[in-house]
């Protein structure tokens, strides 16, 4: 396993829309089941809390303000986010911290976050990534992605799990 020790805190964050965190659930129940004693937190936004607090897969959630600009496309942390991020995971470290987002936006917050391990999409973008896997389909015909969100996000989940399973 990649894991020296056993895995006592997982933080998974879903910095998106409903239907984001919706797609997810699949992927966070095997999270669960590949990390059955660990203490699982969620970082959500504010209005996703509520789904993510009644899906029974985490212990704790925290919420932090994170914007859509509809100007430039791009999602940013509120003010005081960037502060309330570092007092509430810049000490004591989580084993890992997940980003199962696919896009770009969220992905520097796991720089925040004090963890053994970050993973996410795009490892080539992200160096500060100690997992990540790069998935992509295309249509034959159109070219247009071939798997459904959720089905992305579980693939990354199952990488991720062939990577630290004992």
């Amino acid at each position: 396993s990649a894991f020296d020790r056993p895995v006592e805190r997982v933080l998974v964050m879903r910095l998106d829309q409903l239907g984001d965190l919706s797609a997810s659930m699949p992927a966070i129940r095997r999270l669960r089941e590949l990390f059955p004693n660990a203490h699982f937190e969620g970082l959500v936004t504010p209005v996703n809390a509520y789904v993510l607090r009644a899906c029974g897969f985490f212990d704790e959630v925290f919420t932090v303000d994170f914007t859509y600009d509809h100007g430039t496309r791009k999602r940013w942390l509120g003010r005081g986010a960037h502060a309330a991020l570092k007092r509430r995971y810049g000490q004591e470290p989580v084993d890992i911290a997940i980003d199962l987002s696919p896009g770009d936006d969220s992905r520097p917050v796991l720089t925040l976050i004090n963890a053994r391990y970050r993973a996410g999409f795009k490892p080539h973008r992200f160096d500060f990534l100690d997992f990540g896997v790069d998935l992509l389909t295309r249509d034959p015909v159109n070219r247009r992605e071939a798997v459904s969100h959720t089905a992305m996000i579980s693939g990354f989940v199952e990488a991720l799990a062939a990577v630290f399973r004992p």
